[in-house]
């Protein structure tokens, strides 16, 4: 649940507005700001267009323990094998960017089912007003 309120405080016009004016100060100022919330113990930075980590803070062996939990606490796991840490982290990016990238696309189809199912819609106004002029 918190992981997707920072998200949606990162994707705000208002963060994206001042990120883009500020740059990396105002990218700063929010991590600093969201990190210093209750309960968050790291944050992690994607690019939006690759996917690619672009900045990490925190305890990040908490999300290698979410990680580990998810994928069975067997020896065999790669968030307990040596060098597994950066593994995690990987696939733990992989998957917040495939969930925004699926959540965009959900978002771009109802946007056009929207849109389809408005524009087909008749106008019964101007059927009944031919209907008043020309009685049959």
């Amino acid at each position: 649940m918190k992981l997707r309120r920072i998200a949606d405080a990162l994707s705000s016009p208002t963060f994206n507005s001042r990120s883009s004016t500020n740059g990396h100060d105002a990218l700063d100022e929010k991590l600093t700001r969201l990190s210093q919330k209750q309960g968050v113990k790291a944050t992690v930075v994607l690019d939006r267009a690759s996917g690619a980590i672009l900045r990490t803070t925190g305890q990040l062996s908490t999300l290698n323990a979410a990680a580990a939990a998810l994928a069975g606490s067997g020896q065999g796991s790669a968030a307990a094998a040596p060098g597994g840490e950066g593994q995690a982290l990987d696939g733990f990016a992989a998957k917040v960017w495939a969930w925004v990238n699926a959540s965009g696309s959900l978002v771009e189809e109802l946007d056009a089912e929207v849109s389809r199912a408005t524009t087909h819609v008749p106008d019964r106004t101007l059927e009944r007003e031919g209907e008043r002029e020309n009685p049959c």
